[in-house]
């Protein structure tokens, strides 16, 4: 096999192992099954390895090379079927709750939207095989024109618009967090139920509600927490801005 055989040849396995690491059923998931499927063929037919295999092993034809490629791709399917399968499992068992547990105790002085929010203490997201209603209503509550029907669509951006609607305060449609940063009004010194928008890890967007600071890190309350609704620790170095609904609505805020 020549050297750019080998070179596809490889590459084809890196994107068959990256491919495995990925969450089943997503896009990325199916172009990696795709690209890994192509890669395998390019090497059969145009790297010679076929016409190699054909001359020492005259029984085993083109389709047949095409099988073990295709068995190749549908070990990848059943990996992400397996690993999805076995979450359903876990989210039967109880991760995965249709009904939030008993609310969350906050102090008396939170406002609407956080003790709104924190009801919703432990509702987490279905992936398989369907989603959890109680997330998807985050998305409806948006009304935004656009269907988002998995679960696995970051939403701690349409959590925190939920929970602010039902305190009758108009937020930021969609599912970015970064928007929410032209949102309200800046403050330096956040408040309980002040929302935080942060880059956690410097990489990934996410807004949540602040409860408190603790040493060099902030506790905040949202959805998306690790797939669930739930208080979570950030880093303060990966807080982008925190801010406040421009008026004060209402003696509980």
């Amino acid at each position: 096999m020549g050297r750019e055989a080998l070179c596809t040849l490889a590459v084809s396995a890196v994107v068959g192992l990256v491919t495995l690491a990925l969450e089943p059923w997503t896009p990325q998931w199916w172009l990696g099954i795709i690209i890994f499927s192509g890669l395998a063929l390019y090497t059969a037919v145009d790297g010679g390895f076929w016409q190699r295999t054909r001359q020492q092993h005259p029984k085993l034809s083109f389709f047949g090379v095409i099988a073990i490629i295709g068995a190749c791709a549908a070990a990848l399917y059943v990996a992400g079927y397996k690993r999805e399968a076995a979450a359903a499992r876990i989210s039967v068992s109880g991760l995965c709750q249709t009904e939030p547990p008993e609310p969350w105790s906050l102090v008396p002085d939170a406002p609407v939207w956080l003790k709104v929010a924190a009801q919703e203490y432990g509702t987490a997201e279905c992936s398989y095989p369907g989603s959890n209603p109680r997330v998807q209503k985050y998305f409806s509550a948006m009304d935004d024109g656009h269907l988002y029907r998995e679960d696995t669509t970051d939403w701690s951006s349409p959590f925190v618009y939920w929970a602010l609607k039902q305190a009758g305060i108009e937020g930021v449609k969609g599912i970015y967090p970064l928007a929410w940063l032209n949102w309200g009004r800046t403050v330096s010194a956040p408040q309980i139920g002040d929302l935080v928008i942060l880059k956690v890890d410097r990489r990934i967007p996410h807004v949540g509600f602040w409860l408190e600071d603790d040493g060099d890190r902030v506790r905040v309350l949202g959805g998306d927490e690790n797939d669930a609704v739930r208080a979570y620790h950030y880093q303060k170095s990966d807080v982008l801005g925190y801010r406040r609904p421009a008026a004060k609505l209402g003696t509980d805020f």
